[in-house]
């Protein structure tokens, strides 16, 4: 896991990418902001919430999520956001997810 506080409000902690990018499991303390790619990428399925109010009580999500969840399955949460930073979020890939990104709208206006 890699805690990713936010700095400035409303604007994602660049940590948060890192923890994707490492394989880790972010645990993003935040509240107003904007994931990107938020109708591709799940992040509900590698991400631990906490809003910015609460982040006093962080130790308790996280006491909670190791609870509920096996080392394999933490495991298996971080090779999941890092699967989803090298698809949607590699910088590498922003050509192609630009392209796809265009060809998509361009879909939806036909579309309408």
């Amino acid at each position: 896991m890699a805690l990713c506080p936010e700095s400035i409000e409303g604007v994602l902690p660049y940590r948060f990418f890192e923890a994707m990018s490492a394989g880790r499991v972010p645990l993003l303390v935040s509240s107003d902001y904007v994931l990107p790619f938020a109708n591709e990428i799940d992040y509900s399925e590698f991400t631990i919430f906490c809003p910015r109010e609460e982040a006093s009580q962080v130790d308790k999500l996280v006491i909670k999520f190791c609870g509920t969840n096996t080392d394999d399955d933490i495991m298996a949460k971080g090779k999941a956001a890092r699967s989803a930073w090298e698809k949607w979020l590699d910088t590498r890939n922003w050509p192609a997810l630009h392209a796809y990104q265009v060809k998509k709208k361009l879909n939806q206006l036909v579309a309408a």
